[in-house]
């Protein structure tokens, strides 16, 4: 099978590399990003790969490939995560007029019911995609902000630390021009970028709303991090609590950082979510030689 996975977009987690990556893994199964640079050469790329699947997000679903679509049997799945219910009315809409054969839809939290069969991939440790590892050194911490502006108190007991911008809305290219000074932060980094930093530091702050401090940062963070806090407002404690709960297993009250860490380590990594993304394709053998090659859990 062959597979061409858009090109990833976001700042705060790398889904479509670590799809791709490991479904390239799996036995008879080839997959190829879709760079966003050629993603209205839809003819020439489409033409010249001839995908059995295409995987890209729902923004990205421009004309030209709508009408590919209508005319092919490829296969297509599409990831709605953060689209609103009008959105989603109007996608299924134009899959069903134009006779698209859309096997699934995947989202990070499920928040629409839809006709489509939909895919929960929520937020994971990514333990696949390469990252840089940049000169050894240690500080006492690293604080990770969402926002430009955060609480000066929570690095007033460290007497040397690195302040990171890596908002949700803002990507940041693998390879960016030094973007920093426009911003009172040491660095400006998308969350692949930022793998490599977790064990340089003795203490990881994660700084920004309920979502953003739930989000694959936290999992990389926790699973690479000697000890991780996060900083997010005061009202969402309970919410907060019904993740942990909703998450990890077997917790009656907030756990320690090992135990989530062991948790996230077996049951919350890339490999799992894609293992039972690719049994939601219908993929099961695919799954199979995945987990015979990689492991995982179930």
């Amino acid at each position: 099978m062959k597979i061409i996975i858009q090109e990833n977009k976001d700042n705060i987690n790398t889904k479509f590399h670590y799809i791709g990556r490991m479904v390239s893994a799996a036995e008879n199964v080839h997959a190829q990003p879709w760079m966003e640079k050629d993603l209205y050469k839809v003819y020439d790329v489409l033409d010249t790969y001839q995908p059995d699947m295409l995987i890209i997000g729902y923004e990205n679903l421009n004309p030209d490939i709508i009408e590919y679509l209508s005319e092919s049997n490829i296969s297509l799945v599409v990831d709605i995560t953060n689209i609103n219910t009008e959105n989603l009315k109007e996608l299924e809409s134009l899959i069903e007029s134009n006779n698209i054969k859309c096997q699934l839809f995947i989202t990070e939290k499920k928040e629409h019911d839809s006709k489509i069969n939909t895919f929960e991939l929520s937020a994971c440790a990514d333990i696949v995609t390469p990252y840089s590892d940049p000169v050894d050194y240690n500080l006492e911490a690293l604080l990770i902000s969402e926002t430009e502006e955060y609480d000066d108190s929570l690095l007033s007991k460290f007497n040397s630390y690195h302040t990171c911008y890596a908002p949700s809305s803002l990507v940041v290219p693998m390879n960016t021009p030094d973007l920093t000074p426009a911003y009172d932060f040491d660095f400006l980094l998308n969350s692949n970028q930022l793998i490599g930093l977790y064990n340089k530091y003795d203490h990881v702050i994660i700084n920004g709303s309920l979502d953003y401090c739930t989000s694959q940062i936290f999992f990389d963070a926790t699973l690479r991090a000697k000890k991780v806090t996060l900083n997010y407002p005061e009202k969402d404690k309970d919410k907060f609590m019904d993740f942990l709960k909703s998450t990890f297993i077997e917790f009656t009250e907030e756990p320690s950082s090992d135990k989530i860490r062991q948790q996230i380590h077996f049951n919350h990594t890339c490999i799992n979510r894609v293992m039972k993304l690719l049994i939601a394709l219908n993929m099961k053998e695919e799954a199979q030689s995945l987990s015979a090659r990689l492991g995982g859990g179930q």
